[in-house]
């Protein structure tokens, strides 16, 4: 399910279903197998993008954190703190540049590590969507970012998932410490 609020600023908000991967104003969305690229301009493209092959060995996962929220008091809250000139112009300013910057990287657009943007959008997330961000989650959220083992951020879905983003060399301790909540994403 996609969803636009046209409210806020044109095809720029995107939410995707459970599973999905959403990155940036524009999204790039890999979902069942295909990967799609959801454009500002709303035009929406297949793209060649294999998730195993991300640049510099790193890995995408899911982490089920068990908790299911209601999607609707989230964007409520949302649009509330959109409210705030402030807030609405670091979402413009800092964080879909960085999401942008993040996608380019993945399409092979732009060269740049997609681990340390990924980090840059956790801390981002961290700081101001942290009512967004499970409460059972957030010593591995903050753990992921001191030992940059990892990173995650928030997957815009129903469920209570939260994408990640590691390097191919922990792999195993991740499988070790989080099993059947840890989806790595082929």
């Amino acid at each position: 399910m996609i969803l636009r609020n046209r409210n806020i600023y044109p095809s720029k908000i995107m939410l995707v279903g459970e599973y999905g991967v959403v990155l940036g104003g524009s999204a790039l969305t890999y979902h069942a197998g295909s990967a799609l690229h959801f454009k500002n301009d709303g035009t929406i493209r297949r793209v060649d993008f294999d998730p195993r092959q991300l640049p510099s060995g790193y890995r995408f996962f899911l982490l089920d954190s068990g908790e299911r929220f209601d999607t609707e008091s989230l964007v409520k809250h949302f649009l509330k703190q959109m409210e705030d000139p402030g807030f609405a112009s670091s979402i413009r300013n800092e964080y879909l540049p960085i999401n942008q910057k993040l996608i380019e990287t993945l399409l092979g657009d732009r060269d740049a590590d997609p681990g340390l943007l990924v980090r840059v959008l956790s801390d981002f997330q961290l700081t101001h969507f942290r009512k967004m961000i499970p409460d059972n989650m957030l010593d591995a959220w903050i753990e992921g970012q001191v030992s940059n083992e990892y990173y995650l951020k928030l997957n815009g879905s129903v469920g209570g998932f939260m994408l990640g983003i590691t390097h191919h060399t922990s792999c195993e301790s991740l499988n070790e410490r989080w099993k059947q909540d840890l989806i790595w994403i082929e």
